[in-house]
Parts: C-alpha cells; structure tokens; sequence
C-alpha cells in the first residue's frame, strides 16, 4: 500500500476516535442533564412552579446540542469506516489477473519479434511472470 492510502486510513482513523469523542461527550451531557433536571424539579416543585418559556427553551435547546453531538458522531463514524473500505486494496478476480498476464506475456511476444528483446530474454521474463501469478 502506498503512503498516500496510508495516510488516508490514518486520518480516517482519527475521524473515527473523535466521532466516538462526540458520542460520549453527547450521551454524558444528555444523562447528566436529564439526572440535572429530575433533581432540580423535584425541589422546585414544592416551592413554585418555576417552569417558563425560558426554563423550556433552555432544556430543549441543551437536549438538541446532545442529539446532535450523538448524530454528528455515529455520521462520522460511518463516513469514516466507508472511507477505509474504499480505500483497501482489493482482491483482484482470477480472470481480471489472467488477462493481465496475457497481455504482459504479449507484449514480451511484440519485444521479442521486434529483436528488443534476444529469446533468452523472453523465456526467462515469461518465467517470472508465471511463477508470480501463481
């Protein structure tokens, strides 16, 4: 694999642990929240009922930030994990590398009958190439 695709997964790999940075910061502000609220109403309640425009405004706002930390997170995640899969080498088909061969064996042929390359040449760079396509 080549440095560029290295580099690639690496950065694709960082993304991945800042989106789990970002599920976890949104799903710890959510239960923290929540826990926050249950317990400040459960004092509240008694004493007034202090739930304004304001108070509501404030709990939706702080609950959508958390939501969308998590989605901003699992989005990340799965953009990142589609990015190395692109990115991996793929196996090539036993057809696709028999083709290949063909035509490599060819143009050795094409070298060979041009006198660019002497028969001993040929025979032994068809050697290689069919003892590495195996």
């Amino acid at each position: 694999m080549d440095k560029r695709n290295v580099t690639k997964i690496f950065i694709s790999v960082l993304m991945i642990i800042l989106a789990l940075a970002l599920i976890l910061i949104g799903t710890v502000g959510a239960i923290s929240y929540s826990l926050y609220t249950a317990s400040d109403s459960s004092q509240q309640e008694i004493t007034s009922n202090r739930q304004t425009w304001l108070d509501t405004y404030t709990d939706i706002t702080a609950q959508f930030y958390n939501i969308f930390m998590i989605i901003s997170g699992i989005l990340l995640v799965l953009v990142s994990i589609n990015r190395i899969i692109d990115i991996s080498p793929k196996k090539q088909s036993k057809a696709d590398s028999d083709e290949e061969l063909l035509k490599s064996i060819q143009t050795l042929h094409s070298l060979y009958e041009k006198g660019i390359l002497t028969e001993e040449e040929f025979k032994e760079r068809k050697a290689l190439l069919l003892s590495a396509n195996k």
